[in-house]
């Protein structure tokens, strides 16, 4: 609950003597309409269902070095890994699967991953240093962010690792090596680094390796600041909607 002073423990550790009831490397959780949870289990190759007033998970893809999840506006579950994106149920292939590269038609260690309003899936290549857009059947993605190696420029990344876009097309993605978050506007060969910089640091306006990013329905941005141990709300442009599933 927004405010609170302490949480509540929703998914966990309750049977030790039960696989499925262990989490190890947590990378990403989503939740549905519904209220109910999914979770990618990293080391455990796995990702967990949880039903809401349930005290375990039920495995709903195994053996899966996943990363990054999304949901659509369907209720459908997109899953990042390894070198390709699968949609659940049915466990389709949907962007990469060609083996790790990085040619339009892969992917190279995919982390976080967002799904628009029509159903194109803008994912963070973080190998590639790029954020890549696949439509509904495409065969290869499209760079919308980065792809030029890993320096500090305007239109480059150092491992892209988070990424959200707005209903006009802008994309906000993390820059992990850079200590920064970029927004690049729909159709543009560079961006602008709207939070962090080049140096790492701890300051409030400041980043150090972050690793994830979401708006809140009132245009606020959240930054999970890894390496300082902290989530980050800024106050970005309001005058946009956030479209997406968050």
């Amino acid at each position: 609950m927004l405010g609170a002073a302490v949480g509540q423990v929703v998914a966990s550790v309750k049977k030790p003597d039960n696989d499925n009831y262990l989490f190890d490397f947590v990378t990403s959780v989503v939740v549905d309409k519904n209220g109910i949870i999914f979770i990618c289990d990293e080391a455990n190759e796995r990702v967990e269902r949880w039903v809401k007033n349930v005290d375990h998970g039920e495995i709903i893809i195994a053996n899966i070095s996943c990363w990054g999840l999304a949901l659509d506006n369907e209720g459908s579950l997109y899953v990042s890994a390894f070198d390709r994106v699968l949609k659940w149920p049915g466990n389709e292939v949907v962007a990469g699967g060609n083996g790790q590269g990085s040619a339009l038609n892969q992917l190279y260690a995919p982390r976080h991953l967002f799904v628009d309003q029509e159903k194109s899936i803008f994912v963070a290549d973080y190998i590639n240093t790029r954020v890549v857009k696949w439509s509904i059947g495409a065969k290869e993605g499209i760079v919308v962010a980065g792809g030029k190696e890993q320096p500090d420029g305007a239109n480059q990344l150092s491992f892209a690792h988070s990424v959200v876009v707005d209903q006009m097309g802008t994309v906000y993605t993390v820059d992990y090596g850079n200590h920064r978050v970029m927004r690049w506007f729909n159709g543009s060969k560079s961006g602008n680094y709207i939070i962090g910089g080049r140096e790492a640091g701890n300051g409030t306006t400041e980043l150090s390796m972050p690793s994830d990013l979401k708006f809140d329905r009132h245009g606020n941005l959240y930054v999970l600041d890894t390496w300082n141990q902290r989530v980050q709300m800024f106050a970005i442009d309001k005058s946009s909607c956030i479209a997406g599933n968050f």
